[in-house]
């Protein structure tokens, strides 16, 4: 699969998508986990496509088995972006208790995250997130919420831009309980969880929370899917969770456009600050100050 993150087209749209001053992450997925090995390597800043292609290839000469690893990103973006780590080589060593200690000082923006997650990839349960997801979405159409959607590999992701909710002035210091924003998004999507499915992650915000990022290949076991972005909702309502199998000749993608597709935003151009305080009033949730 080396050969996919060589094609320049798939890593600058990875890049263009998401990794701009946030945090880039690698993270072996559950099925290839060893007792005594790090289960994700942290803290790897990545500003061009060049960058990005030099980490995963520095992984692979590192002894990392290129399919054992998954690509995120932070939800976290920073002023100027994430520290400087050096050497390729050691970003094992990369997490430092003075960037987990001091990191939200120059954080700037922490988008929200909708994890519907399915328990397996088969047609019943993968069906369940599908329905799911779409009622969630029709929710954030109704008032007009701006989001990314995307296939997660195992699920869908729905992520909500972060100045939907920056006039509600909450901070992002992870020790301020009654006034960070990560509560408030625990308090969001707990909410959605209990009136929509089980399937809605209610409780996955913190300080330093990752997602996949689009167009990036996500493995299982036995099987590798792609996290991919939806530009139409009906793209979304037609496409069967099996379009997004990669097959070992990355015959997947066709001709499909990718160009800018993963940066789609829905809703963008309809929404104030007032549809989101509508938005908020349905559900009954409120800020935490």
């Amino acid at each position: 699969m080396e050969r996919w993150y060589n094609m320049n087209a798939i890593l600058y749209e990875m890049l263009y998508c998401s990794l701009f001053d946030r945090e880039t992450v690698f993270m072996r997925p559950k099925h290839r986990r060893e007792k005594g090995e790090p289960t994700s390597y942290r803290c790897i800043k990545v500003f061009k496509a060049a960058g990005l292609s030099y980490a995963l290839n520095t992984m692979v000469n590192y002894k990392e088995i290129p399919s054992s690893l998954n690509i995120y990103y932070s939800l976290g973006k920073y002023k100027d972006g994430i520290m400087d780590c050096g050497n390729v080589l050691k970003f094992r060593h990369a997490k430092t208790e003075e960037w987990k200690a001091e990191h939200h000082k120059t954080m700037i923006e922490y988008d929200c995250l909708i994890d519907v997650d399915s328990p397996a990839h088969d047609p019943r349960s993968m069906g369940f997130a599908k329905d799911t997801t779409r009622e969630v979405i029709n929710l954030l159409d109704q008032f007009s919420i701006p989001y990314f959607l995307r296939f997660s590999g195992m699920g869908y992701h729905i992520v909500i831009p972060y100045y939907v909710f920056k006039h509600l002035n909450l901070n992002f210091d992870p020790d301020d309980v009654e006034h960070n924003i990560y509560g408030f998004y625990n308090n969001l999507t707990q909410r959605l969880h209990d009136i929509y499915s089980e399937l809605i992650d209610e409780n996955l915000h913190d300080s330093r929370r990752v997602t996949k990022v689009p167009y990036s290949l996500v493995f299982y076991n036995g099987i590798t899917m792609m996290c991919w972005p939806f530009k139409t909702k009906g793209e979304f309502l037609t496409r069967n969770y099996t379009d997004f199998r990669v097959n070992s000749n990355l015959s997947f993608i066709g001709e499909e456009k990718i160009f800018r597709r993963g940066q789609y935003l829905f809703n963008q151009k309809e929404w104030t600050p007032a549809c989101t305080d509508s938005f908020l009033r349905e559900l009954q949730v409120t800020p935490c100050n």
